[in-house]
């Protein structure tokens, strides 16, 4: 159980960046090309770029794109000479697409290699003991409740339409336990739930508060320079900036009333929402 809490941390740690699939499908490119030039130095390098970018991969791999990453990690161990590797790579892309083949853009068709491929057989599968609530899993982008049996495996969470976890899990490698997960998921989102959500009547009110207060200064201003009791304290010349501020006032004043009825009605309608 602690093994399997560790490799939980570890591969749902807190990515410092996120991946789409077209830039994994861009670090398969490379692999490709790696191959083709014969620098492993490279190769290796991407091999573990490959493995960082499934860990933190925010869409669903397709069933053509796990086959192809199978097909680089077999040929990668077959070259390094860790044959039963690439076995268990070559057999997990045989039961994803029977008919598959090396290109003989990165091996010659004479090739030893095309041999050992075809002499491999298609992996079994193996029922999950545990079944999801209301996650979904994928498989090397297959929707399904059956691993690879002793092959690696593109293994992915769905979870309201979003990929809640992603991991590149070798032959030996254990089923993550779903239920620590799920509570890995309730930590993210807790904080987002524990923010207040600010609803339209609020801004309203406040939007209402600010016309009234504007006003109340309006005529503030017209009774300290004009008026007192009914009485002109300094008679304008010119009626222009008296009246501006008098429409001003009413404006602001009718504006505040009627924002203040809608945030009313808005609220009423969140309140009867709740309570249905």
């Amino acid at each position: 159980m602690f093994l399997i809490a560790l490799f939980l941390s570890e591969a749902t740690a807190d990515c410092s960046q996120f991946y789409s699939i077209n830039e994994f499908n861009e670090t398969l490119d490379s692999m490709s090309y790696s191959f083709a030039n014969r620098d492993i130095e490279r190769l290796t390098g991407y091999i573990t770029q490959s493995q960082e970018q499934i860990n933190c991969l925010n869409e669903l791999t397709s069933p053509t794109l796990s086959v192809r990453y199978h097909t680089l990690r077999g040929l990668y161990s077959w070259i390094i000479q860790d044959n039963e590797a690439a076995i268990s790579s070559f057999s997990v892309v045989k039961q994803i697409e029977p008919e598959a083949s090396i290109s003989p853009l990165l091996f010659p068709e004479d090739h030893d290699i095309h041999n050992f491929f075809a002499d491999v057989n298609p992996a079994e599968m193996e029922l999950l003991r545990v079944a999801p609530h209301t996650e979904i899993l994928f498989f090397d982008g297959r929707e399904m409740i059956y691993r690879p049996l002793n092959a690696p495996t593109i293994f992915q969470i769905q979870q309201d339409n979003k990929i809640v976890f992603s991991s590149y899990l070798t032959a030996q490698d254990e089923l993550p336990d779903l239920q620590s997960i799920r509570e890995v998921q309730q930590q993210k989102e807790e904080p987002k739930k524990s923010q207040p959500k600010i609803q339209k009547h609020h801004y309203i009110a406040a939007v209402s508060a600010v016309l009234m207060g504007t006003s109340f200064a309006t005529a503030d201003t017209f009774r300290n320079q004009y008026k007192e009791d009914g009485h002109w304290i300094h008679p304008p010349s010119d009626m222009t900036e008296p009246n501006s501020l008098y429409f001003s006032n009413n404006v602001s004043f009718y504006s505040s009333i009627t924002t203040l009825g809608i945030a009313g009605y808005l609220w009423w309608k969140h309140r009867k929402g709740k309570r249905q």
